[in-house]
């Protein structure tokens, strides 16, 4: 006996975007469904697609809200890190960028 043909009903959907989204495995999302994971790669790969892009979204939205805000330092060094691509680098890394006549050595601390 065959299996009855699938129905992607809007409840369907939407579980489908909010499991893709927060992260669910195609796997599990099709054995919440009681699919195949072909059969949900057929029938709802835009839902696939858009539930991850949308959480994505959400987050950055409040993450950029939070590294605006001036109360949340971290947030902000972040998003300054992997979205502006700063980078933190040690006094010697500095030093050694810079001509001779410009590096600075303290007493004390011993010549590399």
């Amino acid at each position: 006996m065959a299996r009855p043909k699938f129905e992607a009903t809007e409840e369907r959907r939407r579980m489908v975007k909010t499991m893709a989204g927060v992260g669910a495995r195609h796997e599990e999302i099709a054995q919440v469904l009681k699919i195949t994971p072909k059969t949900l790669r057929r029938h709802l790969r835009q839902e696939l697609d858009d539930g991850v892009v949308q959480a994505n979204v959400q987050v950055m939205n409040t993450l950029f809200k939070m590294a605006t805000s001036g109360r949340y330092a971290g947030a902000t060094i972040f998003w300054a890190k992997t979205r502006c691509r700063w980078q933190e680098s040690n006094r010697r890394e500095q030093e050694e960028k810079l001509p001779p006549q410009f590096q600075i050595h303290i007493e004390g601390e011993k010549a590399a």
